[in-house]
């Protein structure tokens, strides 16, 4: 009996152990939060000189979103500026974006098969600006964000600048998993680092020197293109300016199948592009993310087993990662400016359990090219 409570009290004591780590560590995420939105309203730096700019967009199947897409970047204030769009797809988005297309504005028609990397290859070829704009057709820009990713390189001659997305204001409360997401995604913005090793490619400003010297979107890349320009950039000798402040609003979908179509296509863009570019780090994070996909999994069989040590090591390693989502769940909640209540929190679970069975199944979906190009 009394090791059988020794057991339970060491089990207790390391439970107790995660989550006070984990309680002490949302209160400088909450910090840093704060900071973050305190900056992103105050005003961007004026740009001290204003050469050409180039809007390169590739959109497939995008007729949902192009529209206001198109209205942001009409609405900009710019005062040199180019869009070059190349759309196509099953529903229409070239016919419809060639009805709204403003002056000065130039489409191009995206082939089957050509993919986003044949897209803006195309694009770039027609392109004169002196920089280089990097959205998506599910974006819509603003000003003040355009200007702040900017700065860096028409102020301080960085080579190239990346910010970050955030939820359209519809999107807030549609489904808890997109606060769920944001908050991921915030834990990058929310650090303090001037440089990161990779790009967002709905929100980058590139100088045309740099982007030649990188391939031009001549790399191999079916998919990851943002991932492998950033790959490339870096190995050429250019740091990505990380402008966390800097948040376009974007589509976020609150389908977890879209969700789980998506974080597969990360984790095995980070297979296909880490190793050929020399992103060891980012082939091992994605190692570690297979690996703990599987321990998750493979709870019924540890249980089963009744070995305590390793259902012991099981219930710290499910608690860790259960008071991990916990805190970027609240993060996106306060970024959001949300009131997140018991029942948005009961979702942690599932998404845990999403995220395992994406991470595990990772290593099958890298044998067939069909899988490993699937969009």
């Amino acid at each position: 009996m009394k090791g059988k409570a020794g057991r339970i009290a060491v089990l207790a004591l390391g439970l107790v152990a995660i989550v006070a780590r984990h309680a002490c560590e949302w209160r400088q995420d909450r910090r840093a939060g704060l900071r973050l939105l305190a900056v992103r309203e105050t005003p961007p730096p004026p740009l001290r000189r204003t050469p050409r700019v180039s809007i390169l967009v590739a959109a497939w199947n995008e007729a949902a979103y192009i529209l206001p897409h198109l209205q942001s970047v009409q609405a900009l204030t710019y005062p040199d500026l180019e869009y070059i769009l190349c759309a196509g797809g099953a529903d229409g988005t070239y016919d419809l974006a060639k009805r709204h297309m403003g002056e000065g504005m130039v489409l191009l028609q995206q082939q089957p098969g050509e993919g986003k990397q044949g897209a803006l290859r195309r694009c770039l070829r027609g392109a004169t600006g002196e920089i280089v704009f990097l959205t998506d057709a599910d974006t819509v820009l603003d000003a003040q964000t355009f200007s702040r990713t900017l700065a860096p390189v028409l102020n301080e001659d960085e080579a190239v600048a990346g910010g970050v997305a955030r939820p359209m204001a519809p999107d807030r409360a549609a489904f808890p998993l997109v606060t769920f997401l944001y908050g991921r995604e915030s834990y990058l913005a929310a650090g303090t680092w001037a440089h990161r090793p990779t790009l967002l490619g709905r929100n980058a400003a590139v100088r045309r020197d740099a982007l030649e010297a990188a391939g031009r979107f001549d790399a191999d890349a079916w998919t990851g293109t943002d991932y492998r320009l950033g790959r490339d950039l870096k190995r050429h000798g250019f740091r990505v300016r990380f402008i966390p402040e800097s948040a376009v609003a974007t589509v976020y979908h609150s389908d977890p199948l879209r969700y789980a179509r998506y974080r597969s296509r990360c984790m095995r863009t980070a297979f296909r592009h880490g190793v050929p570019t020399g992103d060891w780090r980012g082939v091992w994070d994605a190692l570690s993310a297979v690996l703990a996909g599987l321990v998750v999994l493979t709870a019924p069989i540890v249980l089963l087993r009744g070995r305590f040590f390793l259902s012991a090591a099981w219930a710290w390693m499910l608690a860790f990662a259960l008071c991990r989502d916990v805190r970027q769940a609240a993060l996106g909640a306060l970024l959001t400016g949300r009131k997140p209540g018991v029942r948005f929190f009961a979702w942690v679970p599932a998404w845990l359990l999403l995220d395992s069975l994406i991470w595990a199944s990772t290593p099958l979906q890298l044998l067939p090219r069909r899988l490993r190009d699937l969009w």
